[in-house]
């Protein structure tokens, strides 16, 4: 976390200032709804229980 407010240009900010804003957008990136939506569907399977290999 320090790295991140390093980077972001926080580390002399307010210490009660938790907030990093959008300066890191551009390297953490973002999803569109549509890529998102892709995302949900393709690791769906890893979200089901399989109670046979649970017994």
């Amino acid at each position: 976390m320090k790295l991140m407010r390093r980077g972001s240009g926080l580390e002399h900010a307010a210490p009660d200032s938790n907030m990093i804003g959008d300066r890191l957008d551009d390297f953490i990136g973002s999803w569109s709804a549509e890529k998102a939506a892709d995302f949900d569907n393709a690791v769906a399977v890893f979200e089901e229980i399989d109670a046979e290999q649970w017994q």
